[in-house]
């Protein structure tokens, strides 16, 4: 996935509007609002994980903002988040959120708690050609998706 297209309006079909996927309005004001503190030129697109069978049934929702960090957009920052579905108010337990460079290094990584509605990695930074990727765990299964700045 090239991020620098999400800058163009070009989406892979199943990152969506996060209108699309925060049905409520209180959700969608909630995750919008670390994104609003991010910079005006941001672009936020959401995808839907289903860990169905190892969290009974529970699907969790990635969220990634980006904005260029400089005007000419070669370096960009990065906001990742982690939210339950619609329907559930909180996270399942040890859900790790995983930032991971191409060499399998792992930069970042949080857990989530009983009672954390929504968990994110730092704000980090990458420039144009760089990649990373970002996993989805509960220990037994894990979800990655690839990106390139």
């Amino acid at each position: 996935m090239n991020l620098n297209q999400w800058f163009e309006n070009l989406f892979e079909n199943n990152w969506m509007p996060l209108e699309e996927i925060f049905n409520s309005i209180n959700q969608k004001k909630f995750a919008l609002r670390s994104i609003s503190s991010f910079r005006k030129a941001s672009v936020a697109r959401a995808k839907i994980i289903d860990l169905a069978l190892q969290l009974g049934n529970q699907t969790v929702v990635l969220l990634i903002a980006i904005a260029p960090f400089v005007e000419e957009k070669v370096e960009i920052q990065i906001l990742v988040q982690l939210h339950p579905m619609s329907e559930k108010t909180y996270l399942p337990s040890n859900l790790r959120l995983i930032l991971q460079v191409e060499s399998g290094e792992i930069i970042q990584e949080v857990v989530s708690l009983s009672n954390d509605n929504f968990i994110q990695l730092k704000r980090f930074r990458g420039n144009s050609g760089e990649g990373f990727n970002i996993q989805v765990s509960d220990g037994d299964l894990t979800i990655k998706e690839t990106f390139v700045i």
